[in-house]
């Protein structure tokens, strides 16, 4: 597809401006997606360059967040192993699964989360000194990303903001030790995705790096002002992101 030199631009923008936010609490995919779709982007490219610009948002920072050790590594890697199962025997299940449904579960989820933050204002703010992970949560945790990983493959859009959720109530993460795991199953999702994108050439280059290196540059600055304004201010910006995805998901 041949881009114009200001469409490009505006890919670049709608990147950093997306993952500014996107990188701390998600919702990113509900910018790019539908400025994509404005500007006559194919829906296969328009997904496949979400996906790749995906790789961007969970680079974008990563060292910052390494340096505060705000990133547990074995939950990472244990979470993406099942996100990379889901996305491959789940999507179909998935898919057999009314969008009714779905979306009735997704909408549940974020209504709990929302509530059981203010019923237990301190969560997610401190970072506790017990990190105990109980036979319980492996297995809650195992479960999330399984579907989580499945939901990715064939929208993904909010999958963020459920894995910081899911990191703080299973997990007992602040929002930014939150932050920093979750980039790990994120990055290997991304990766998954793009190689099936790209087996099914539907990876146009030049889309996919205008939005890829904006993506990073939003999530290096985001992650920047995170660690700087604290877990307070990203719990303030999740309600925020958490009500524009439930009036996105009912309408």
């Amino acid at each position: 597809m041949n881009l114009s030199f200001l469409q490009i631009l505006i890919l670049f923008f709608t990147g950093i401006f997306a993952s500014l936010f996107g990188s701390l609490v998600g919702g990113a995919a509900f910018i790019t997606i539908p400025i994509m779709a404005s500007l006559g982007i194919p829906l296969p490219m328009t997904l496949a360059a979400n996906t790749f610009s995906n790789l961007g948002i969970n680079i974008g920072g990563f060292n910052k967040l390494r340096k505060k050790d705000l990133i547990d590594y074995k939950l990472g890697f244990y979470l993406a192993f099942f996100a990379f199962f889901g996305s491959l025997f789940g999507s179909n299940l998935v898919l057999k699964t009314p969008a009714t449904y779905i979306k009735g579960v997704l909408i549940f989820a974020l209504v709990f989360s929302l509530i059981s933050l203010f019923i237990k204002p301190k969560r997610g703010i401190i970072q506790s000194e017990n990190k105990r992970i109980g036979i319980v949560g492996w297995i809650l945790g195992a479960i999330l990303a399984t579907i989580l990983g499945a939901y990715a493959g064939f929208l993904g859009a909010g999958v963020a903001t459920f894995y910081t959720y899911g990191l703080i109530f299973i997990f007992n993460q602040s929002f930014l030790e939150s932050t920093g795991t979750r980039k790990i199953p994120g990055l290997i999702q991304a990766i998954g995705g793009t190689i099936v994108f790209l087996i099914n050439k539907k990876v146009d280059l030049l889309i996919c790096l205008s939005l890829f290196f904006g993506m990073y540059i939003g999530s290096e600055i985001g992650t920047h002002y995170g660690i700087k304004f604290g877990n307070k201010f990203i719990k303030i910006l999740s309600i925020i992101i958490t009500i524009i995805l439930l009036i996105k998901f009912i309408q």
